[in-house]
């Protein structure tokens, strides 16, 4: 029977234990030259935690995931690594309640992403190529190089047909204002749009929600200006990167999304193929993908440090020839 020198004997034998963890790495920041902090889901159980990574082993990581600054980054690599604390008993929490985990030991770096799924052709890409900053990073630079990659592959007169650009959840008006002065007219639809100075766009202040048929299924403006699109496109949409594949597919529309935010606990309902729930960056950028049922769906990165991977359909009557 254990005595009352149990719990001591445990607390002494612990730390020169060695667990094994593998992680999907989400947003990492180096706080400084020693030390990184890693914002990450535990791959077994999906459970959210922070890894902690200190002197040689940081210089390791960093070296895998390009570069950090001070600031947080957006990333999406798997990392194994050995800790001395199981995850499965109480271990240090930080004021959130997440999991802290110490990194011991790095055993493993995976910056290849899965996009391999039925009806997608991710075509060649250079993942790590892309992923290199070319010096624009800030938030408004990320909207011109969208609008510019749009541009390059879709044409500024089959972009112009119709009513113009469907710009979903852009609510600033960045990337419409990036269209504009590249002389492509735009639609913004956005519950509470904070621009109206670009005269090129015009605004529905109005949410995307399931597959649009509240604003598409009515005979009046805000439908026609809808139906009329050339293509609907979002970038880093959150709740409505969904609703634009719908949209799309309900309209026999070409679409363009930069996934960003998960959500899940706003939408539980999402699983993979396999049955799990749709969690992690990865697991939902292939729910998506899942969504192509036979149809051409393909996937590009843009050139910014971050969230860059796009999601798009392109119809064969469009392109730059």
């Amino acid at each position: 029977r254990p005595g009352p020198i149990a719990p001591l004997l445990l607390a002494i034998t612990l730390p020169y234990c060695r667990f094994m963890i593998t992680v999907r790495v989400e947003r990492i920041k180096a706080v400084n030259s020693k030390l990184a902090i890693l914002e990450s889901v535990i791959l077994d159980s999906q459970e959210p935690c922070q890894v902690r990574i200190r002197g040689a082993h940081q210089n390791a990581l960093i070296g895998a995931a390009n570069e950090t600054t001070s600031r947080w980054q957006e990333t999406n690599f798997e990392l194994v690594f050995i800790t001395s604390s199981p995850v499965d008993i109480t271990v240090e929490r930080n004021r959130k309640g997440i999991k802290l985990l110490e990194c011991k030991e790095i055993v493993k770096i995976d910056d290849d992403e899965l996009i391999e799924t039925n009806g997608v052709n991710p075509g060649t890409i250079d993942h790590k190529k892309t992923q290199q900053s070319t010096g624009l990073n800030e938030k408004t630079e990320r909207h011109i190089l969208f609008a510019n990659w749009l541009v390059e592959k879709y044409g500024v007169e089959y972009l112009s047909r119709g009513s113009g650009v469907l710009d979903v959840a852009g609510g600033n008006g960045r990337l419409s204002q990036a269209f504009a002065d590249l002389g492509v007219p735009t639609i913004l639809l956005d519950p509470v749009p904070r621009c109206s100075s670009i005269s090129t766009t015009a605004i529905i202040p109005k949410a995307l929600y399931g597959d649009g048929s509240h604003l598409t299924d009515n005979n009046n403006d805000t439908c026609r200006l809808i139906q009329n699109c050339s293509i609907i496109v979002g970038m880093h949409p959150d709740q409505a990167t969904e609703p634009i594949v719908d949209m799309a597919l309900k309209l026999q529309k070409e679409f363009a999304i930069l996934p960003c935010c998960v959500m899940p606990n706003l939408f539980p309902a999402r699983r993979q193929p396999s049955g799990d729930p749709v969690r992690s960056y990865n697991s939902f950028c292939l729910y998506l993908l899942e969504k192509a049922d036979g149809k051409h769906f393909q996937v590009d990165y843009l050139p910014f440090i971050g969230r860059n991977k796009v999601i798009y359909q392109q119809l064969e009557q469009s392109g730059v020839t």
